[in-house]
């Protein structure tokens, strides 16, 4: 691991040196995961029709439930969608795959509005953002992934603590809110903070 100092020029390298496991590189002034770097990009150039409809949203936010909702305004009636949520996801299917859902398309994505196909600005379909409290999203965040379970390896979690997924926050603390954070978290996690 790499120490931070001041010759770190992006917040990417910042965030690797911090302990972030995937390597992340800017691009357009946003930090990103190498590994997505292509799909981004071929996202711009996803055909987008007249009445498509595209749910945007932060991940967490309520995605999967204001899609339902989508669906069931469009059809008219009040009952889940027959089709897979994610077959419907914006940077996660191929051209083919979208192009082969009916009218009108509910697509959903976690992009951000400079990210999305440049045929959104151009064409007449709706865009539906949805946005939630910050805080909110953390907790179901980490409600998820403290829950899932992990086919390849059950004990590889994310960790929300220290110097993984969020880097090593806890130094940002005052030596009293620190002290604080340790004795909440050992009430109700019944355990010491581990870092």
């Amino acid at each position: 691991m790499h120490s931070i100092n001041s010759e770190m020029s992006t917040p990417a390298e910042k965030a690797m040196a911090a302990g972030i496991n995937v390597e992340l590189v800017m691009d357009d002034g946003l930090v990103q995961a190498a590994i997505v770097l292509d799909t981004l990009k071929n996202v711009k150039f996803i055909p987008i029709r007249d009445d498509d409809i595209l749910l945007c949203t932060y991940p967490k936010s309520g995605t999967h439930w204001t899609w339902e909702i989508l669906n069931m305004i469009v059809a008219g009636k009040a009952e889940y969608a027959k089709h897979w949520q994610n077959s419907a996801w914006l940077e996660y299917r191929e051209h083919e795959e979208l192009e082969a859902l009916a009218s009108p398309r509910i697509l959903h994505t976690h992009l951000r509005p400079s990210q999305l196909p440049d045929d959104v600005w151009h064409k007449r379909c709706k865009v539906v953002y949805v946005r939630r409290n910050p805080k909110d999203c953390v907790v179901s965040s980490f409600n998820q992934t403290t829950k899932q379970v992990w086919k390849d390896n059950p004990v590889a979690k994310p960790s929300y603590t220290g110097t993984c997924i969020t880097g090593d926050w806890k130094n940002w603390f005052t030596v009293a809110q620190s002290e604080r954070f340790d004795k909440v978290y050992e009430e109700r996690l019944k355990e010491k903070f581990p870092y």
